[in-house]
């Protein structure tokens, strides 16, 4: 038997063992992911709370405290500020979206390796998402276009796995796209 206090430092060696292989695999998307964080934290610092100048921007925050029925705006967005709109702080919105953006950029790397891209392509093909300034304003208005993005993207990343499609599975990329189309 292992020591508590032996098995629970063999435990973080092996977890920073494990970091460490992962970044010097990834080392071109690690770079690229440090500087799309840091140019989140720059907008965020430049444009607080958010970006608010389209008027989908207050009928989205208007729907999200009272949803009527025959709006033009779909529900999904709308749903989603439900729960943020109880702290009245429209940067929680923003933050929440400006990770969605980094997690597309996950999201888009892991696909392509997961389809069989070289690292270094599957690194370039995030940049976009990552490092596009167009996006990292996207994500700093409240507009549903980064909700949207994340949730095809995710179905995407769901579908394409190595293993054959089973109805678990192919429930979870329905219910990602359905709500990709709602939103």
């Amino acid at each position: 038997l292992v020591p508590p206090r032996l098995g629970s430092q063999l435990e973080r060696r092996c977890a920073e063992g494990r970091v460490s292989t992962v970044l010097r695999r990834h080392w071109l998307f690690a770079v690229f992911l440090v500087v799309a964080v840091a140019l989140r934290i720059v907008v965020l610092i430049a444009y607080w709370p958010a970006l608010e100048l389209y008027t989908d921007s207050s009928d989205y925050l208007g729907l999200a405290h009272a949803i009527a029925p025959g709006t033009w705006h779909p529900a999904g967005y709308p749903l989603f500020l439900v729960p943020l709109s109880l702290t009245g702080q429209l940067a929680v919105v923003v933050v929440l979206q400006h990770l969605m953006g980094v997690a597309m950029g996950l999201l888009i790397d892991g696909l392509m390796v997961r389809l069989g891209a070289r690292r270094w392509l599957a690194a370039l093909a995030a940049l976009p998402v990552l490092l596009d300034a167009y996006e990292l304003s996207l994500e700093q208005f409240i507009l549903a276009e980064t909700l949207t993005s994340v949730l095809l993207l995710a179905g995407l990343f769901v579908l394409f796995s190595r293993e054959p499609v089973r109805a678990g599975r192919a429930a979870t990329v329905g219910l990602l796209l359905a709500a990709a189309t709602l939103t």
